[in-house]
């Protein structure tokens, strides 16, 4: 299971650094949070067998609790940041290997106050980095827009007092569809 295209990314990466490729997971269903991270996956020779259509860990927990039998093995590779929620509802019904493969914490930049307070919209592509960037650029700046990229995102930034706007499906051009749509 995973649940982002960096996370595809660097399973091959770390799967070619053992002198191994696609062939070895022949025979193992795959699953992945969306289509993004699907599209990743496809270009290392696999294609999933599962993506929920609502591109969300919520929607991708639901599609693996419906489809697989009970106390399957599940290997479940995320984020050291990712939402708990997943990881507690696949461990519920399945024999599951939580295995936080890289860390999503915020590195060290800090943007200069004026940036900040220039900025009309700020972007947003996970509530991980939404918190942290929220907690970094606090006060935000008078009407700002805050622009998520899914659900998840947008439930991190509904307390900040900005205007907040969601991308009506979970990609890049469909966030910058919405802060156009949205930006005074």
């Amino acid at each position: 299971v995973f649940t982002s295209a960096e996370g595809v990314r660097l399973y091959f990466e770390r799967l070619l650094r053992k002198g191994l490729d696609a062939r070895a997971l022949g025979g193992v269903k795959t699953a992945c949070v969306g289509r993004a991270t699907a599209a990743e996956l496809r270009r290392h020779g696999l294609i999933a067998d599962l993506v929920p259509a609502e591109q969300t860990t919520e929607a991708l927990a639901r599609l693996l609790l419906e489809r697989l039998p009970e106390r399957c093995s599940v290997a479940l590779y995320r984020s050291d940041m990712g939402e708990p929620a997943l990881a507690a509802a696949l461990s519920a019904r399945f024999e599951l290997r939580d295995i936080r493969a890289y860390t999503a914490a915020p590195g060290d930049y800090a943007a200069p106050r004026a940036l900040v307070e220039a900025a009309s919209a700020f972007a947003f592509t996970s509530a991980a980095g939404a918190r942290a960037a929220l907690e970094r650029l606090a006060p935000l700046p008078e009407g700002v827009l805050l622009a998520a990229l899914g659900a998840p995102t947008a439930r991190a930034l509904a307390a900040s007092g900005g205007r907040l706007v969601t991308a009506a499906e979970p990609s890049a051009r469909a966030l910058a569809e919405a802060i156009a749509e949205n930006i005074m």
